[in-house]
């Protein structure tokens, strides 16, 4: 490596207290900012080339201003690869003076000018939509409150007036919220345009380029293109897209204070005193008051006002203050839909296979060098490169992200660094002298790659993985851990008997050439599981399973290496839980505050993973693991995705564990989004704690058929609100995404606040080893003598409901609660239609209104047909059979509380049950 120049090492000490004295702990840094003073070299070159007149020449110098102040700052890699976009784009520059301007090249121009318009149109019609659409959700809210003058006493005017002065409160701080999401949507356009200054700089170069063309050939300025540019400018001047978003953000603040106003003379006669006359003044007696009597009793109507209205205030500040501590919080809370928190990416940072041959002039076209030549030099770039990036001893992003990728990615990436859109399926496409070139570079680039990376895995003489390496550390004795729908896992164990799990897919040789399917599946998993687990410099977060590193197979597999979860999945955890309760083992304040605190790791953990700008789609209890202390670990990364905003949606994706899929899934005119996965969360909170682990429920299961709510109704058929758990767990599960709560808000609602008030920290600590060491244990036997009890109680539920119509009026209640949620949808389709502008988003949108007529009409003629069967009277033989199956119910119930009794009665499992036992008492 090239010593520093003096003008490098006075950039180093300046502003990066860099310190000769500790070079050897800082050669990364030395390389860096190397390799930015190059790239800046090049790119100061490239806009050199420009004649002075050039629209873009100022653009292009204050974007090397910017990316220098980015590496004085410390980002030197962010810096490289913005100077990397800035000799890209004065190199195209400098091509069209040289060779001249074509009709071809401005059409290219326009469609970026008109790409970049539509997408700052589409969010400036976005906020004024979230503005129009939210406060006429609030203000309506607002409207259908009863005016108190609608009752006919004092009593019941006070009564209805300290409701409507709840509810004033919490339509107030959904307002706040909307306010707050109105603005962040205002900042973050404004944002898009300093960041991204295009639209200026575009419409001074194709103007520019429009004049060279019309010098070159003056009828061709006559042409569709010129009429594009003037169309084009002037959606740009009407829309203030050339400016700062302050014409925006002036509008957006003019119509909050607007609606706001409304929506306060709304509120404002739901929750005044009504006038004495409007109701008759009265003793307690009942008899009339007049004069100075009538009066008084008015100006006590009107305190008594007042003092409502003072109790809510103080209550809604306690309920702010817990939101503050994130400890406590009211139902209001839940109404957070939407996340405006920053996601802080952590994509793994790809090697730049094209920066690599561009700066070796490694060119797969290049007629002059033969396939063997071209193949050397790639294969020593990428063996320079590793050696650079691996100097400090540790393993980054490039260097992962290189030894992931399989022989057909290598080939791809060869391709496109000399500009060839090449598909390696179909290698006859292509001129075949060319083709032998890509693949030697691919095949040389691959295995020096592969040679230098430091972790790998070894294969015995049978066949099978005998040791890794991670980190430096050997890993051997490894054994058969466990097998699922996701693949193998295995356990090892280095010297000093620390153990990890290994994972394989299902039927894997590890010398043997894998599938490119297969192949990618593992890069996708690998990869994101590093990115979750904080990528190349962040720390794990305590609920993601850790990932110790990748290793590569003989065959050129990345396998994943993770920490080991010693006490199993949160599935195994649960069913356990659940028998111990059964059999007494467990008191219900114990199993309450277990669930609570199960439920808030997970979340905690896929918090965390939706903070750094990931979606996980294949959530479960079985992918959540729990470790020896008893925290409980996200974990199985296959299907995540990452996305830059919370609301991204998921492009795709049909990939979901059957019984845990939201309904947008299934088309319901709702993206997949981070809240899909707020809503299998939901779906994992009901099976936590249903006492009979789903077992028994008459509830509509999510299908591709039968996509319905699985909300918990009351006896009216109405969402249920009675516990602070089932007004969670039904916001969770929202068929609407927009309407579920954000994690945080899930975090702060009361159930868990609830849950809180009666343990201390150390007692849970205790519980949770307790619970865990009896899951290790003995979970396993009980958890199926605990499911034999679930199902039979189930069976014994739906029996005794089948005599009677109790079952035919649960399934109508529920198809009607369906029926009212997909009309719903129907009507906000409708009002989607009405503002599309696309033709085919509104083919679209006429396509899902069809569909949604049509399941309307399915659930009608459901409805009918049950309601058809009710008030069928059962025969005496009928209902002597259903006894007699009850029986049989209870008999397997009985049955296996003996054996469950007799499982804890084992002598050596004595001293795990007495410390739960004691554990327990804390919580009785």
């Amino acid at each position: 490596m090239a010593d520093l120049t003096p003008a490098q090492l006075q950039f180093l000490q300046k502003h990066l207290g860099y310190d000769t004295k500790k070079y050897f702990a800082k050669k990364a840094l030395k390389s860096q900012v190397q390799e930015f003073w190059r790239r800046r070299d090049k790119a100061e070159a490239e806009i050199k080339a420009l004649p002075p007149e050039h629209p873009q020449l100022a653009a292009l110098k204050q974007a090397v201003d910017a990316a220098t102040k980015k590496a004085e700052g410390g980002d030197l890699k962010g810096a490289y690869h913005d100077l990397k976009s800035v000799k890209a784009n004065a190199r195209a520059a400098a091509t069209v003076v040289k060779g001249g301007i074509s009709l071809g090249a401005i059409n290219a121009e326009l469609d970026d000018l008109e790409a970049s318009v539509r997408r700052l149109q589409t969010e400036q019609r976005r906020i004024r939509d979230l503005l129009a659409l939210g406060a006429t959700d609030v203000i309506d809210e607002a409207r259908i409150l009863r005016d108190p003058t609608s009752e006919n006493t004092r009593d019941g005017i006070i009564s209805l007036a300290g409701e409507n002065l709840r509810r004033q409160k919490e339509l107030m701080m959904e307002w706040d919220a909307l306010e707050a999401n109105v603005n962040q949507g205002v900042q973050t356009y404004k944002a898009m345009m300093a960041n991204a200054p295009t639209i200026p700089s575009l419409l001074a170069l194709i103007s520019h380029n429009i004049q060279l063309l019309g010098k070159k050939d003056p009828d061709s300025v006559k042409g569709m293109h010129n009429a594009r540019y003037a169309f084009l400018d002037q959606q740009v001047r009407s829309s203030f897209l050339a400016g700062s978003g302050s014409e925006l953000a002036s509008e957006m603040s003019a119509a909050l204070r607007t609606q706001r106003n409304t929506l306060l003379e709304v509120l404002k006669t739901k929750t005044s005193p009504p006038p004495m006359e409007v109701l008759a003044a009265t003793d307690d007696a009942g008899k009339r008051l007049e004069g100075p009597e009538a009066k008084e009793a008015a100006q006590k109507l009107a305190d008594q006002f007042k003092h409502l209205d003072k109790l809510e205030a103080e209550r809604l500040e306690k309920a702010k203050k817990a939101y503050l501590e994130a400890l406590k919080t009211d139902n209001a809370m839940l109404s957070m839909t939407e996340d405006t928190s920053l996601i802080t990416s952590t994509r793994i940072r790809p090697f730049d296979t094209a920066e690599m041959m561009d700066d070796l002039g490694i060119d797969v076209t290049d007629t002059r060098k033969r396939p063997d030549e071209i193949g050397a030099a790639a294969g020593k770039g990428v063996s320079d490169a590793m050696d650079a990036l691996l100097a400090n001893g540790t393993v980054p992003d490039e260097v992962f992200e290189m030894c992931t990728r399989s022989q057909r990615d290598w080939y791809v990436e060869a391709a496109k660094a000399s500009g060839i859109q090449f598909d390696p399926d179909k290698p006859d496409t292509i001129d075949p002298t060319v083709w032998y070139k890509i693949k030697a570079a691919g095949d040389a680039m691959r295995e020096a790659a592969q040679q230098k990376y430091p972790d790998k895995a070894k294969v015995g003489d049978d066949g099978k993985l005998s040791e890794f390496t991670i980190g430096g550390v050997v890993y051997g004795n490894i054994k058969f851990l466990g097998q699922g729908g996701g693949g193998t896992v295995y356990l090892a164990k280095d010297a000093n008997g620390n153990e990890v799990v290994l994972k394989t897919p299902r039927g894997f040789s590890a010398d043997s050439a894998m599938e490119e399917d297969e192949h990618q599946t593992l890069k996708s998993e690998v990869s994101n599981h590093r990115a979750v687990s904080g990528g190349e410099d962040g720390d794990c977060p305590e609920n993601v399973l850790d990932m110790k590193g990748m290793v590569l197979a003989p065959n050129g597999a990345p396998l994943i290496v993770m920490d080991l979860a010693g006490a199993g999945d949160a599935e195994k955890y649960s069913d356990s839980m659940s028998a111990a309760e059964k059999s007494g083992l467990l008191t219900d304040g114990a199993r309450q505050a277990m669930m609570a605190q199960q439920m808030r790791e997970i979340i905690t953990g896929m918090k965390a993973m939706q903070a750094s700008g990931m979606t996980h789609h294949d959530l479960k209890e079985a992918n959540i693991f729990v470790s020896e202390d008893g925290t409980f670990k996200v974990a199985d990364f296959g299907l995540a995705r990452h996305v830059d905003t919370h609301d991204e949606a998921i492009k795709g994706l049909d990939e979901f564990t059957p019984g845990y899929e939201p309904p947008e899934l299934f088309g319901d005119g709702k993206a997949v989004t981070q809240k899909s996965d707020n809503f299998t969360l939901g779906e994992i909170l009901e099976r936590v704690t249903d006492p009979l682990r789903g077992e028994g429920t008459f509830k509509e299961k999510f299908s591709s058929a039968n996509p319905g709510p699985s909300q918990s109704t009351d006896d009216e058929g109405k969402v249920a609100q009675v516990s602070s758990l089932t007004r969670l767990m039904n916001r969770m599960k929202d068929p609407d995404p927009d309407k579920r709560p954000t994690l945080d808000a899930v975090l702060m609602s009361s159930y868990f606040d609830e849950v809180d008030q009666n343990y201390t920290k150390e007692d849970l600590t205790r519980l949770k080893k307790a619970t865990v060491a009896y899951s290790k244990t003995l979970g396993k036997q009980a958890a199926e003598l605990g499911n034999v009890i679930n199902r039979a109680e189930g069976q014994i539920r739906q029996l005794e409901l089948s005599k009677s119509d109790g079952l035919l009026q649960v399934k109508i209640r529920q198809a009607e609660l369906l029926k009212a949620q997909v009309e719903s949808r129907g009507r906000r389709l409708s009002r989607q239609l009405g503002q599309e502008w696309d033709a085919k988003k509104k083919k679209d949108l006429e396509r899902d209104i069809d569909s949604n007529d049509k399941r309307i009409k399915g659930l009608d003629d459901k409805i009918v047909q049950m309601t058809g069967q009710l008030g069928s009277d059962k025969s005496r033989v009928d209902l002597e059979d259903i006894d007699k199956k009850i029986a049989a119910e209870r008999d397997k119930i009985a049955a296996a509380r003996k054996q469950l009794k007799a499982l804890h009665d084992d002598p050596q499992y004595a001293a795990i049950l007495k410390e739960l036992e004691e554990a327990n008492k804390a919580f009785a």
